[in-house]
């Protein structure tokens, strides 16, 4: 596990563990209470009552220190102005079956359109290439989000 991986997998072990509980006490919780996030903050998604479309990447990352300061510092301004949401994100991800690549990240869009205008917005193709030059195996697709047929045959 590099650094990068071993160091968010710390924080996240060290702030999941829950305070020792005082007498008298209600026990603290192992994160602080949720604060409003800012409007369309692809980092603390809003809620959303329409399902979207997803953006799905696989791809390894050859390296990751590069990959954080140079790709994602950039690609997340971006993200907001298509009102995209991180669903997931994640380096080394666990394989189930096959070989696929290490790392998945999942978006979710509010539309197909808005992830086609996000691939291809011009400011964004540089930052596009640093995230291909940074990475290899990388795969993409997308589809809408599933919708649950009705139970009484067609509508």
């Amino acid at each position: 596990m590099d650094a990068v991986a071993h160091g968010l997998s710390s924080f996240i072990q060290e702030a999941s563990t829950t305070p020792p509980r005082s007498e008298g006490r209600s026990p603290r919780p192992a994160f602080p209470p949720a604060r409003t996030p800012p409007p369309r903050s692809p980092l603390r998604p809003p809620t959303r009552t329409s399902r979207g479309y997803y953006y799905v990447l696989t791809q390894t990352v050859v390296d990751p220190q590069k990959f954080g300061q140079e790709y994602v510092a950039q690609v997340v301004p971006f993200l907001a102005k298509y009102e995209a949401e991180i669903i997931v994100s994640e380096l080394e991800a666990k394989s189930l079956q096959g070989n696929p690549a290490e790392g998945v990240v999942v978006l979710r869009f509010p539309s197909e359109q808005a992830i086609q205008s996000w691939l291809n917005d011009p400011a964004y193709q540089p930052i596009k290439e640093i995230r291909m030059t940074l990475t290899k195996n990388a795969n993409a697709v997308m589809a809408p989000a599933f919708k649950m047929p009705s139970r009484g045959g067609a509508a």
